[in-house]
């Protein structure tokens, strides 16, 4: 009885940013409900392994993230497709780096999703998954890059570079999408202001 409250006091907190990078990473959403029992199911019968103290939103992510992959092997989507949304010229993503509005929408996760969610789920999609794993788990989820690289097993310097491409690949598939909807002014995005 005791280790099923501490194990739901573990994971009460962490219902929401699982749910979160469980729906951006499903190549089919019908499979997060199912994918997330079976991570919570696992971490469950598991939890005799896991070390007080240690970092438990890791420990969980990592399973949570095993648990995608296969659902999305079975689907025969280990990745989904690597297609910009926008033809920009590379100038644009150097830009687009300078701009401090665009790196405040990125910091503020639950905003970009509430205002971008239709654009922002097909870029997301478009991402390589190990790009998306690591924004997601940085940015919905609140994993450092350290808890990130835990979660995803592999070093904190292939997180901190798949982050940076992602929110390159952001910057640019989103550009004309954030100017159109007033999110950043125009000149950011490489356009003139009309007079």
């Amino acid at each position: 009885m005791v280790r099923t409250h501490t194990f739901l006091d573990h994971v009460r907190p962490l219902q929401g940013p699982l749910v979160a990078y469980a729906r951006r990473m499903l190549a089919v959403p019908s499979d997060v409900e199912d994918v997330l029992q079976e991570t919570l199911r696992t971490a469950y019968t598991k939890f005799s392994l896991y070390v007080e103290g240690t970092n438990f939103r890791a420990w969980v992510f990592k399973i949570l993230t095993y648990q995608i992959l296969n659902a999305n092997r079975r689907h025969g989507r280990s990745e989904r497709a690597d297609v910009p949304l926008t033809e920009r010229a590379e100038d644009l993503a150097e830009t687009l780096d300078r701009e401090m509005e665009y790196d405040r929408l990125l910091a503020d996760p639950g905003s970009i999703l509430e205002r971008l969610e239709p654009a922002l789920a097909r870029a997301l999609g478009a991402l390589p998954a190990p790009e998306r794993s690591a924004l997601l788990l940085r940015s919905i989820a609140g994993l450092s890059y350290r808890e990130a690289a835990e979660a995803l097993d592999i070093p904190v310097g292939s997180v901190i570079g798949y982050l940076s491409r992602a929110r390159s690949r952001l910057r640019r598939d989103l550009a004309a999408y954030a100017v159109e909807r007033g999110l950043l002014p125009r000149a950011a995005a490489g356009e003139e202001e009309a007079p």
